[in-house]
């Protein structure tokens, strides 16, 4: 697959792409953020590689909000924005981590239909499961939950989610990166670090944090510590 190609995973319309010949060592999928197209975080893929045969997979988020259909966006779960926002700007951040969005169950079983799919053609390798933003909210919570099986996370300017009862649930200890701006607009820097602690704390993981100082992104550093990631997993 020299090119990327459009499938059907169980419910989920997706982007594929092979990295090089041969049977893939790993499955990376990466679920993009709210308001965003389900080919947003394609153009990572020839960055995360390296040298080995990966075979990533971009779903697209089965919702589109009236919100942000106008331009095509996609969402994992409406996200009411008038609401979300303030409390996030006015620091009510670890109140908002043990929220669980409704359509939130949905995007789970989405997912592990997506993945299982996915695995039935690509059975081979360690999947590498993560996201942007909601993409990332979503990929931390699944992987949590066992809902999808994940042997490392990268998680790229997310938050914890529904994570009010992740000290009752089975440890994941996989390897993980968390990314995130200092200067995060959307969603403030103490989210990341949340994340972080909650997953180095009562999930097990051994967890690379990646600072930057920048705002809602994924830059080079982050790039960089997935792809170092990556090639962990392969290892």
């Amino acid at each position: 697959m020299n090119q990327p190609q459009r499938t059907l995973r169980g419910p989920l319309e997706c982007v594929e792409w092979a990295s090089h010949g041969g049977d893939p060592e790993a499955v990376v999928v990466l679920l993009h953020g709210f308001g965003a197209g389900g080919d947003d975080l394609v153009g990572l893929a020839p960055a995360l590689s390296g040298e080995r045969p990966v075979h990533f997979v971009f779903p697209a988020a089965p919702l589109s909000p009236p919100d942000i259909a106008a331009w095509g966006g996609r969402a994992w779960w409406p996200l009411r924005l008038a609401e979300l926002m303030p409390q996030l700007a006015s620091g009510q951040v670890e109140a908002l981590t043990g929220v669980v969005p409704e359509g939130l169950v949905e995007a789970r079983e989405a997912l592990r239909r997506c993945v299982a799919a996915v695995r039935e053609d690509v059975p081979g390798g360690r999947v590498v499961l993560g996201g942007f933003s909601q993409g990332a909210m979503l990929a931390a919570d699944a992987a949590v939950r066992s809902m999808v099986p994940a042997d490392a996370l990268l998680l790229m300017s997310g938050a914890p989610l529904a994570s009010d009862d992740w000290s009752e649930l089975p440890s994941l200890g996989v390897p993980a990166v968390v990314s995130h701006g200092t200067v995060d607009e959307v969603l403030p820097f103490r989210c990341g670090e949340l994340l972080r602690d909650r997953l180095a704390g009562s999930q097990g993981c051994d967890v690379s944090f990646v600072p930057f100082d920048a705002g809602h992104t994924i830059p080079e550093p982050a790039v960089a510590e997935a792809r170092r990631l990556i090639g962990r997993v392969l290892s």
